[in-house]
């Protein structure tokens, strides 16, 4: 019902927008093959970032390093794709049954594993969140709201190398409340399923595992941002990489707090409003609306065919079975 829901939105503002169907066929087909492959190849390395943040993770919280790197590359990938099913939760059960059948990790373990390595996601959107704000808001020009961006990372990054057990306190005590706060919201309590009890576990993290978390979650939210700013691209639409890297994270926000599958909705809402503010005219936003889907899921189903064809025989020979 909630899908539903979100895929009569998506269509209403997309068919809002004054676009036409065979505008969306024209533009589609008519991308060029070089905007195609290098979304795949930018597609590969936000996978990849994931999948080197959670083996981080894994390796400090049981101390070994013996994962297959292809298997937990494999994982990430359709872990993604299991969180436009079912958002934000999605992969949990996936990995952890994964982990407990082939490599006997509890599930315990598998799940905290999982939850560190998307907060810290989390934890780098909410440091772009505010200089975003503030330049939507008209209060900072652009050029300011990216110097922000620049002087938060290397802020946080100096924060992680001089007391990374204090940084992780702050990190995981905001998650707590947030946590609390979203429990209370009835039509979400049922689907928060982490355990709070065991964030005392991410101050187990050595310093070098949770400076190398910032870093790729921060390499992966710009790889993120990368592959929007191909599809702008592709359709000649007149949006600086600054502006679109501040507009992202509103975007995402607007998703986080959503539970429709695929952000069916809540994605076309959120780019819809912010493209506006940017000064699109809305036939460009409606064929942005539509590209970014089509190329953007494809990429990502290309993406995982290919580390799992890939893999599959290193996967098959390594990974040992019960």
């Amino acid at each position: 019902m909630v899908g539903f829901i979100g895929l009569v939105l998506a269509i209403g503002i997309i068919v809002g927008t004054g676009v036409s169907f065979n505008d969306i066929v024209h533009s589609i087909t008519q991308t060029h093959i070089s905007y195609l492959i290098i979304i795949v190849i930018v597609t590969f390395f936000v996978i990849f970032c994931t999948s080197i943040k959670w083996q981080l993770v894994l390796t400090d919280l049981m101390g070994t390093n013996h994962i297959n790197k292809m298997y937990i590359l494999y994982l990430a990938a359709i872990g993604i794709i299991s969180n436009n099913i079912i958002p934000h939760i999605g992969n949990y059960g996936l990995k952890a049954a994964s982990m407990k059948t082939h490599y006997n990790v509890s599930v315990v373990t598998s799940t905290f594993s999982v939850l560190i390595e998307q907060l810290f996601d989390l934890f780098v959107l909410m440091l772009f969140i505010v200089p975003s704000l503030l330049f939507f808001l008209h209060v900072i020009s652009l050029q300011g709201a990216l110097f922000f961006v620049v002087v938060s990372a290397l802020s946080v990054w100096f924060l992680f190398m001089f007391n990374h057990t204090f940084v992780m306190k702050l990190i995981m005590k905001g998650y707590t409340i947030l946590y609390a706060l979203v429990k209370k919201i009835p039509f979400l309590k049922k689907k928060m399923v982490a355990d709070v009890s065991a964030v005392n576990d991410a101050l187990k993290l050595s310093r070098t595992t949770v400076t190398k978390l910032f870093l790729y979650s921060y390499i992966r939210y710009i790889f993120m941002i990368i592959r929007n700013y191909l599809v702008i691209l592709s359709l000649h639409m007149d949006v600086s990489f600054g502006a679109l890297l501040l507009a992202a994270p509103l975007v995402q926000a607007i998703i986080l707090v959503g539970f429709i599958p695929g952000a069916l909705g809540t994605l076309e809402a959120g780019w819809f409003s912010v493209l506006a503010l940017l000064g699109v005219d809305r036939m460009h936003i409606g064929l942005f609306l539509v590209s970014v889907r089509v190329l953007l899921d494809v990429s990502l189903v290309v993406v995982a065919f290919i580390i799992y064809f890939a893999g599959a025989i290193i996967i098959r020979k390594e990974v040992p079975h019960e």
